[in-house]
């Protein structure tokens, strides 16, 4: 039988950050010990954004997702002209990234 994911989306409200102690992502885990919890969360996360996890999701077969948004206010912006082509994924967000933590 396998397992059931929930997958987490959204902005730093969302993340997991020893540093300030126990996040309810961390409660969420103590509770459903039997569910692999996979957090895209990102800090400074837009919705756009959020929206990009949302699709990496649900493009997984996601069984269960939580779905945090942000700010109405917060983008995504450029701060260097860069000649390289990037799909919107790759460009703003990419789920390997070492501040997602992941199970």
């Amino acid at each position: 039988m396998s397992r059931t994911n929930l997958y987490i989306c959204g902005d730093s409200f969302s993340t997991e950050d020893q540093t300030y102690g126990p996040s309810w992502v961390s409660y969420l885990r103590e509770a459903l010990p039997t569910t692999d919890i996979i957090n895209l969360s990102s800090t400074s996360a837009s919705n756009y954004l959020i929206s990009l996890q949302v699709q990496h999701a649900l493009s997984n077969k996601c069984d269960y997702l939580i779905y945090h948004a942000s700010s109405s206010i917060r983008n995504e912006f450029q701060i260097a002209a860069s000649t390289e082509k990037k799909d919107h994924i790759n460009r703003y967000w990419h789920p390997d990234d070492q501040n997602n933590k992941s199970v």
